[in-house]
């Protein structure tokens, strides 16, 4: 690991002059741990004893934004960067188990480091003095360890997220996580409900898109019957049938473990069978079955979403993939515009790629005749999409003025169910998107539904 670190010009021309104002000044946290990684860091924190007014008036204040002044902090605008400056600080008791009550500042930066969360978070640099690592942080990089500052069970006390960022350094740096580390969060886990939703989500999506299934795995083990149960449950569902070689548990890390970088679609991996503990029979045969689990795994799915509190519209997908997930064709272009134009170009690409992942974690047997098709759609998805001349009502050649004004009706439930009887034949044969072979579709159409 290098022993120098370069501090960009606008982390640097701070430290500097609050050094030249008599001050201590040091790049500390996750941007020392990142450089000394060989990575770079996206932010740099900076640390020091100069107190906020004084950091303030260093900048001139227009050159600051009082951003956390009561806990210490000020950001500093510099060389077309913003940079959070905090003074030395000791935090005070934890009641909620969430944040500080109060804050104190210190008087040495061995004491702001002393109430880090982990060592590797727990450096501190600049040019004169170099590194400072009082808790030996560079060598649990080397030994790729996740190991507290302390006490980890005060740490995880004082804020119980600290469970969950343990568990998602070692997924995103690849470490493992120290036994004394893991031994407090076991202990403690329950607590983590007392955290926000918002909080457990960032973590989590982070931890998901890290594809580090060890420590998935080892996430789930230790939190899923806390934050999960509706996935950790998955471990009593043995899917004992020809299709699988998993449990439905270890079935969801193998098709999590196959998806692609995409968060709406790791999700949806991960919620896609949990529907499967309710909807479970058994034949005579002694063979596992799950009718009708989509719809249940897509019901769960959007408790999961809600009680996370992500966004209507990945939620909405999400949802949606996990509906469809096991809504097989056989490869064909009617098929397959049929599919896109029930889901949309984008969500359609989207569950192709999850029903790859899915099959990818079945049996062999299963994998023998599924995933050829679903490559096959794959394959051909970009032709089929740009040889459909209409996947959409708006897609069509006619419109409902048309519809009204050739057949001679008012605006109503009929001009609706006409414009979607044309779609669906024009999905099947883009020829007949053409506005007069339309009209008599739809002059044949409303002669059926009047007969109705």
């Amino acid at each position: 690991m290098p022993t120098k670190i370069n501090i960009p010009d606008g982390a640097a021309r701070i430290i500097a002059a609050l050094q030249g104002r008599g001050y201590e000044a040091y790049a500390v946290g996750g941007c020392v741990r990142d450089s000394l990684l060989g990575k770079i860091p996206k932010d740099w924190d900076i640390t020091t004893s100069a107190p906020p007014n004084a950091v303030a008036a260093a900048f001139r204040r227009k050159h600051t934004i009082p951003t956390g002044v009561r806990h210490g902090t000020v950001t500093v605008l510099s060389d077309g960067g913003a940079y959070e400056v905090t003074t030395f600080r000791v935090d005070g008791k934890y009641s909620d188990g969430r944040r500080p009550d109060a804050v104190r500042f210190a008087d040495s930066l061995e004491e702001d480091l002393s109430r880090r969360d982990f060592t590797v978070n727990a450096m501190a640099y600049n040019g004169e003095r170099g590194l400072v690592d009082v808790y030996d942080g560079r060598g649990d990089l080397s030994r790729r360890v996740i190991r507290c500052v302390g006490d980890a069970s005060e740490r995880f006390g004082e804020d119980y997220l600290r469970m969950l960022r343990a568990y998602r350094f070692a997924a995103t740096l690849g470490f493992s996580i120290d036994p004394s580390a893991r031994g407090a969060a076991e202990k403690l886990r329950t607590n983590i409900t007392k955290v926000s939703a918002e909080r457990i989500r960032e973590e989590f999506v982070k931890l998901v898109m890290s594809m580090n299934m060890d420590m998935t795995r080892l996430f789930f083990e230790d939190f899923g019957s806390v934050l999960f149960p509706e996935v950790y449950r998955l471990r009593h569902v043995r899917q004992r049938n020809r299709y699988h070689k998993y449990d439905a548990f270890e079935h969801t890390l193998a098709a999590l473990s196959a998806c692609p970088a995409d968060l709406e679609i790791r999700l949806a991996a991960l919620l896609h069978d949990t529907g499967k503990f309710e909807t479970e029979t058994t034949d005579e045969f002694a063979n596992h079955h799950y009718k009708g689990h989509q719809r249940v795994s897509a019901r769960i799915a959007a408790d999961v979403m809600s009680r996370l509190k992500f966004d209507n519209a990945t939620s909405g997908n999400v949802v949606t993939l996990t509906r469809f997930h096991d809504d097989r064709f056989r490869a064909g272009d009617r098929a397959l515009r049929r599919f896109i134009a029930r889901l949309g170009p984008e969500l359609a690409r989207k569950c192709l790629l999850l029903q790859y992942a899915d099959s990818d974690a079945h049996s062999d047997y299963a994998r023998a005749f599924s995933m050829p098709q679903i490559a096959a759609s794959l394959e051909m998805f970009d032709e089929v999409l740009a040889g459909a001349s209409a996947l959409t009502v708006k897609q069509l050649a006619v419109n409902g003025g048309d519809i009204m004004e050739s057949l001679g009706i008012g605006p109503g439930r009929a001009v609706g169910e006409i414009l979607g009887g044309l779609l669906a034949a024009v999905v099947d044969d883009p020829s007949l998107n053409e506005r007069g072979t339309l009209i008599e579709m739809a002059k044949a159409n409303l002669s059926s539904i009047e007969g109705e």
